[in-house]
């Protein structure tokens, strides 16, 4: 059963139903199995969404990689015509999140 006010799921039994996000109480009963399996079937839908951008997150990584080892830096980034090298934007924090290691990917 879902929340007529924000349609997150219900809990509780009785008349003592209320939102798992908003709080909001709602007249009627719920049963817990419909509720448990809603959670189970969002939860799959969520890890499939997690594992798609998780190869995307690989392929954008890779490509990244190939840029990295084909190029010498960012021409632009200075505005005054020097080149910004990946060594350069990588120990000034440009790329914080940057990890050479594939393995980070999969943690």
């Amino acid at each position: 059963m879902r929340c007529s006010e924000c349609s997150n799921i219900l809990i509780g039994s009785g008349s003592a139903v209320y939102c798992v996000v908003c709080k909001a109480q709602q007249r009627g009963t719920t049963n817990i199995l419909p509720a448990i399996e809603l959670l189970q079937s969002e939860n799959a839908s969520l890890r499939q969404q997690l594992a798609e951008a998780l190869e995307k997150n690989k392929a954008m990584h890779q490509q990244l990689c190939d840029l990295m080892s084909e190029s010498r830096g960012v021409a632009g980034l200075h505005l005054n015509g020097d080149l910004a090298e990946w060594g350069w934007l990588v120990e000034n924090e440009w790329l914080s999140l940057w990890d050479e290691s594939p393995e980070a990917d999969n943690a």
